[in-house]
């Protein structure tokens, strides 16, 4: 999806919008599995191979009203939805366990998570930042306050019931993967920063930190 889809008007590691990615879904009849072609955080040239390699579909989109919890909360009853939050908060990127809950976490949209359910007072989150960010990978936000501009944005995949689609042989060759990092950042930090544009970089104590790519000075 990070490779594929800029002609739909996404910018890779950048940013871009769930609905793009879903429209690039149904034109390309399908989308490849993360078995074959895993999420690296970085930007590549488009695996044309595994691109046709389907193991889902879907056939539309629907989006949520902005701002209405009670019909995200309705949907989320329904089927995973695809929100976008800021996720640039110090307090979001450090959150460990609980629910999350800091009103200071604005509304500056930069970045997709997952949610996947609900309890009776917050929103089940799935992260892409690897299991050891959050809990697990996972996150509860409080519902009922637009945290980190949950509502604005929700929107989920649509897809007519049927057989499942056939999984394929896996794609041959080889698939690139990321270079190794150097100065202490693992594959989650790297992944971390790339979400957001960035460069893992070493801090001044040996420690890492996100950094625009155009400053860091090693990775």
């Amino acid at each position: 999806m990070v490779d594929c889809s800029g002609d739909y008007g996404n910018n890779g590691c950048s940013g871009g919008l769930m609905d793009y990615a879903f429209q690039y879904i149904i034109d390309n009849g399908g989308i490849d599995g993360d078995d074959d072609y895993a999420y690296q955080g970085v930007d590549a040239e488009c695996w044309s191979n595994a691109t046709s390699r389907v193991v889902a579909t879907i056939d539309s989109f629907a989006d949520v009203a902005s701002g209405d919890e009670e019909q995200l909360s309705i949907a989320i009853l329904q089927q995973p939805v695809s929100v976008a939050i800021e996720a640039l908060d110090a307090s979001f990127q450090s959150y460990s366990s609980g629910v999350y809950d800091d009103a200071s976490c604005g509304d500056n949209l930069d970045h997709g998570v997952l949610v996947v359910g609900l309890t009776d007072d917050a929103y089940i989150v799935k992260n892409s930042w690897g299991e050891t960010w959050g809990d697990a990978g996972y996150i509860q936000m409080k519902r009922g306050m637009n945290i980190c501009g949950i509502g604005i944005q929700p929107s989920y995949p649509v897809s007519k019931k049927g057989d499942p689609v056939p999984v394929p042989d896996p794609t041959p060759g080889p698939q690139p993967g990321p270079q190794p990092n150097e100065c202490g950042c693992s594959a989650d930090s790297v992944q971390m920063c790339g979400a957001f544009g960035m460069m893992c970089c070493c801090g001044a104590n040996g420690d890492t930190t996100c950094m625009a790519t155009d400053t860091c000075c090693c990775r």
